[in-house]
């Protein structure tokens, strides 16, 4: 069967979403399930309506459900006494209260190495993520409950060229845990001039965080086929030096816990001073997907760092300003992404906060371009066989 060598999608950011429909996404710990799967069912209709001319939306979408649950480092931070979460319409997601660090002040090896390590039963985000599932498993079954997706203990990816499905049990990364218990700045300061603190604190994070990933585990009844991810959220923030340091040392510790299997790497922002790091990774073949900001010009190095993994390229500002290119301009950048890539094993996300018709122009420019790109890879990959 042949695939297409480039995937493509678009998303509107939650602020647009929330003012066309007047409201924001509901909480799905305290609004009936059925009511949340409504909820996308009409944000669906409404993005058709807006944008159903550009191949946005449905007319007539399925219901979807997952299990609600807290993000991981949110259930951290609670443990070390943080209030709990707020929900937040307008992004669709729980965030900090306070945000008060509750480990500011550490400035020792000896202060960090006193820090306990959570009791998981007793964590009240996880009671929380317990009771909503054990509500949804009476109501719905185990094996249907089972098949919904659950992105902040595990989520499942299928690889479209080959077909493979991998599992990613999620274990929150020191880069990632160390600025939500610290506070960023402190947290980075702290890498740079306290290193043996920081090793400290390294130490500390990998032990919470696995603890965490274990238990979810055994919580959820999801067998460990895989992981993720290296790196994190906030890898773009390192240095090269400091990557390797203390990003792909707490990835070592990781891999040491769960064996050689399949894994996720990911990096939010803008990484080209990174690639050449993340060619140093061992086992690359493992590394099976990953995630970055595309920046065009410049993503070359990335798939010879990488020569085995698919990649997954977000379109965001300042790298690219989607909604006011050119439509030339638009087509230059998904070819440009194509070729830097080898046409293969890797998709295109576009975020959207608007659908005026000078984006719709834009998103037309895209569909066109990939759609010629995947015709002459076919073509070309034909001939090679």
């Amino acid at each position: 069967m042949q695939h297409d060598a480039i995937q493509f999608g678009f998303g509107l950011v939650g602020g647009w979403c929330r003012e066309m429909m007047g409201r924001g996404a509901p909480n799905p710990f305290v609004v009936d399930p059925e009511e949340v799967a409504a909820y996308g069912q009409e944000l669906e209709r409404l993005i058709y309506e807006e944008g159903g001319d550009v191949g946005l939306g449905s007319p007539d979408p399925e219901p979807g459900f997952s299990i609600p649950q807290h993000d991981g480092r949110l259930i951290v931070a609670c443990a070390y006494g943080a209030e709990p979460p707020a929900w937040d319409e307008s992004i669709g997601a729980f965030w900090p209260k306070d945000e008060t660090p509750v480990w500011s002040g550490l400035s020792t090896v000896a202060e960090v190495e006193r820090l306990p390590l959570p009791n998981w039963d007793e964590n009240p985000l996880i009671r929380e993520d317990i009771s909503v599932r054990e509500a949804m498993k009476a109501r719905y079954g185990i094996d249907r409950v089972k098949a919904m997706a659950r992105s902040w203990t595990d989520y499942p990816w299928t690889n479209p060229t080959t077909g493979v499905t991998h599992n990613f049990t999620t274990f929150p990364t020191f880069i990632d845990l160390g600025g939500f218990l610290m506070g960023s700045t402190e947290f980075l300061t702290l890498l740079g001039g306290e290193p043996e603190v920081a090793e400290a604190l390294l130490r500390k994070c990998y032990r919470i965080s696995a603890g965490y990933a274990d238990y979810m585990c055994r919580v959820y009844e999801s067998p460990r086929i895989g992981w993720g991810s290296l790196g994190g959220d906030n890898s773009c923030v390192l240095s090269p030096a400091m990557y390797r340091q203390y990003a792909m040392a707490f990835d070592a510790m990781v891999r040491a816990h769960c064996g050689n299997l399949s894994r996720n790497l990911h990096s939010c922002g803008p990484s080209r001073h990174l690639y050449d790091v993340w060619a140093e990774y061992p086992e690359r073949k493992q590394i099976v997907l990953m995630q970055t900001r595309a920046i065009p010009g410049a993503m070359v190095p990335l798939r010879k760092a990488l020569p085995y993994t698919y990649l997954q390229l977000t379109i965001h500002q300042p790298q690219v300003d989607f909604e006011r290119e050119t439509p030339d301009r638009v087509r230059e950048i998904a070819r440009d992404l194509a070729e830097a890539l080898d046409f293969r094993e890797m998709s295109i996300s576009v975020i959207l906060s608007n659908l005026d018709d000078r984006c719709k122009a834009n998103i037309i420019a895209m569909s066109e371009a990939v759609a010629e790109i995947n015709a002459k890879a076919r073509k070309l990959f034909s001939e090679q066989a």
